[in-house]
């Protein structure tokens, strides 16, 4: 069905999440799949309507599609060495070298052109698909496959290590990408989250397990998470917030923690 207007596209905080307001102003009626802060700007990829940027700090949107396919369903947004990309649901993945204002397809080498999610670090910058891990060669002119057989889902990181959450578990690498050991295999992971001492797993039915970053033994938390379709594990300072669909953020260190921002319409 159609997005409700007054429900749908960005809100903004200033006092840390306990209430919010519309910033809407040029921006469609539609769900937001990422976003990404790119110096001054603030670019969000849509479901239906491609790319708009922020230049005013979320006062006002503008579309930004020049070189996208026609609703174009954009699924992650990153930066890497100055260069903006752009992962799309079937069509590949886009760069932009002047701030989002034009974009080129860039899917030479790629075998799978559902892009999910994009990890980049220093020098390393990884393409999760559909169907494995890729990472950048020739300078952002091809890619090269460095996992086959498994759909991405979300990558983070600690300690020198890599993950990455599949259909099949949670894979870690220790060399940048370059090779890939199994360290979860009870299940598909739907997103993760991870500090120095601790990492957080989801998977697709609202279950939490918990690790320290040096062993990988999983214990389940299912008691914290607020529903049972969460989105997003996010660390903050001393916080871990879960995400739901609900729009109740919950810190996962203390079950009575759970709170209702206000600002936010209902589911």
């Amino acid at each position: 069905p159609p997005h409700d207007e007054q429900a749908g596209g960005i809100y903004i905080s200033k006092d840390q999440g306990a209430s919010w307001e519309q910033a809407n102003k040029g921006f469609p009626a539609d769900a937001v799949n990422d976003w990404v802060v790119k110096d001054e700007s603030v670019l969000a990829g849509t479901d239906t309507h491609g790319i708009f940027i922020s230049s005013d700090r979320a006062r006002s949107w503008y579309s930004s599609n020049k070189g996208l396919p026609k609703n174009v369903r954009i699924t992650s947004l990153a930066v890497y060495n100055n260069v903006l990309l752009a992962g799309t649901f079937t069509n590949g993945l886009f760069l932009s070298y002047d701030n989002g204002q034009t974009w080129n397809v860039s899917n030479t080498g790629l075998k799978n052109f559902t892009i999910r999610c994009f990890y980049t670090s220093g020098p390393t910058l990884l393409v999760g698909t559909n169907d494995g891990i890729y990472s950048l060669v020739n300078e952002g002119k091809s890619w090269n496959a460095e996992k086959h057989g498994v759909q991405l889902n979300a990558f983070s990181s600690t300690n020198n290590k890599i993950l990455a959450a599949t259909d099949q578990g949670v894979l870690a690498s220790k060399d940048y990408g370059n090779s890939w050991e199994w360290v979860f295999r009870e299940g598909a992971i739907y997103t993760l989250g991870a500090d120095e001492k601790e990492i957080y797993l989801l998977d697709f039915f609202g279950t939490v397990y918990r690790s320290n970053t040096t062993d990988f033994h999983w214990f389940k938390i299912d008691e914290y998470p607020p529903f049972h379709s969460t989105f997003k594990l996010t660390p903050v300072s001393s916080k871990f917030l879960a995400v739901s669909w609900k729009g109740v953020l919950k810190n996962l260190n203390s079950v009575q923690s759970g709170f209702q921002p206000s600002g936010l319409p209902k589911d």
